[in-house]
């Protein structure tokens, strides 16, 4: 399986199988070769993920389910990454190395790159820090000029995008520091980057990503709070982040009651059409960008974000 998710219901045990490696798979054994036919001994890890949590229970799509978490999602970040003194608990390993660098870039793909568009803006003007946002299948293919101390951040709701993956082992051939923001810990690009940081979102089965988004701009609103702390920003000290991802769950919670609203919004606007533009600036030029693949992935209408 190329995700642990995929074979839960068999097995919560794994064994990670590293490029141009061959494995002979007998009933009773498991021999592991290198390129050199050389036997490679390496243990089997254990999932942490519950079989139980794909379950999509009473709800009718996996989407509606995931879309529903989210509000709860975001007070278990807040539990997850701020202590009861309102203290930071990003490793300050991951702090120091970022703060020593000239320039951020963060990679991803689809959903994740829009997520990253949110987090160049927050990084940015909590940091300090000059950021680019790169899409992953143009940068493992066309890697730019990098700055002489480049941090790299993957944003990845599976940690298995193989277009995430092809630069990170572009990147860890540099030497150069990386950290991995995804959903699956112990997944290949959180074992391959220096860092790790997690969603804390619990399996999101359904193609098109909800929860997964918005928990990647909290995770990085987090990392950006701290970051900037380190670094002396008074912006960044003076952001109450515990209140206001509060008021985002509660508003959060306001929106995914009025689907019905929302429902009779489409079938009177977007049943028969077949374009749809999103338009906005800044930050909601991303949002923008976001709302047009939703809508494309669920219905196949063009939509574009502009």
């Amino acid at each position: 399986g190329s995700d642990a998710m995929a074979m839960i219901n068999e097995t919560d045990r794994f064994v990670e199988i590293m490029d141009k490696e061959r494995i002979s798979l007998t009933s009773d054994s498991i021999e592991i070769f290198n390129e050199q036919e050389e036997l490679v001994t390496r243990e089997a890890y254990q999932a942490e993920i519950d079989a139980s949590d794909t379950e999509k229970g009473l709800y009718p799509h996996y989407m509606l389910k995931e879309i529903d978490e989210q509000p709860t999602v975001m007070r278990t970040l807040i539990q997850e990454y701020v202590t009861l003194n309102s203290e930071s608990t990003i490793s300050p390993d991951i702090l120091s190395e970022i703060s020593e660098s000239d320039r951020i870039y963060i990679v991803g793909c689809g959903t994740s790159w829009h997520a990253g568009l949110v987090g160049k803006k927050m990084l940015e003007e909590l940091t300090g820090i000059p950021v680019e946002v790169n899409l992953a299948s143009e940068m493992g293919y066309d890697m730019p000029i990098l700055s002489k101390k480049p941090y790299f951040i993957f944003l990845t709701q599976s940690g298995e995008t193989a277009d995430s993956r092809q630069v990170l082992v572009k990147i860890n051939e540099l030497n150069l520091p990386s950290l991995t923001i995804t959903n699956v810990k112990g997944s290949t690009l959180s074992r391959e980057a220096t860092h790790t940081l997690l969603l804390h979102a619990g399996p999101e089965i359904a193609v098109a990503s909800t929860k997964a988004y918005t928990s990647q701009i909290a995770v990085m609103l987090f990392l950006s709070k701290a970051l900037g702390e380190v670094l002396g920003n008074q912006k960044a000290k003076d952001l109450d982040i515990v209140h206001e991802l509060g008021i985002v769950a509660s508003s959060m919670e306001s929106l995914v009651d009025e689907k019905e609203s929302y429902a009779k919004l489409s079938e009177t606007f977007l049943a028969d059409t077949r374009n749809s533009f999103y338009i906005g600036r800044g930050l909601d030029y991303a949002v923008s960008l976001e709302g047009a693949l939703k809508l494309k992935e669920i219905s196949y209408i063009q939509a574009e974000g502009f």
